[in-house]
């Protein structure tokens, strides 16, 4: 089944073994497109992959832990902090423009207050250097791979 998409490739996910199959080029598919867009699988919500991309399981096991609405999508995200979200997909990240942000996410929100900031819901870099320091990775301010895999580590230990 199809479990998420960027940048020209699409994310496999395997129900039988529990695990993703890798990343393919559009391309290459040989389904329904909407299968891209919508997703039947039910995630395991006892543990997601390690693997380093916040996506759609990553944030609803955020999401539960944190006691926040379960929808799978962080939503109004300042469209000009996705510089700092390198590893989060936008299948799961929902960018609009400043004037258009409203109110944050209140998953963010609920990270804010775990890691001590300002709980305005954005995730930019102020917010991103405190959640490295709070899980004890480079503080660079860029949510990339290491951060993204110290934070689904920190979520499977919940």
């Amino acid at each position: 089944a199809i479990v998420d998409y960027k940048d020209g490739y699409y994310l496999v996910y395997d129900p039988a073994s529990d695990t993703r199959t890798g990343w393919h080029p559009f391309d290459d598919f040989r389904g329904d497109i909407s299968a891209l867009y919508t997703s039947s699988i039910r995630w395991n919500e006892d543990k997601v992959t390690v693997d380093g991309w916040w996506g759609k399981s990553t944030t609803r096991k955020a999401q539960q832990v944190f006691g926040t609405p379960k929808d799978g999508i962080v939503s109004n995200q300042n469209n000009t902090m996705q510089k700092y979200l390198t590893h989060c997909l936008a299948s799961s990240w929902e960018f609009v423009k400043p004037a258009s942000v409203k109110q944050g996410s209140s998953l963010i929100r609920a990270i804010q207050k775990k890691i001590g900031v300002g709980q305005d819901g954005i995730f930019g870099p102020v917010t991103a250097r405190a959640f490295q320091n709070w899980l004890g990775v480079e503080k660079d301010g860029y949510i990339g791979d290491k951060t993204v895999r110290a934070f689904q580590t920190w979520l499977n230990k919940q």
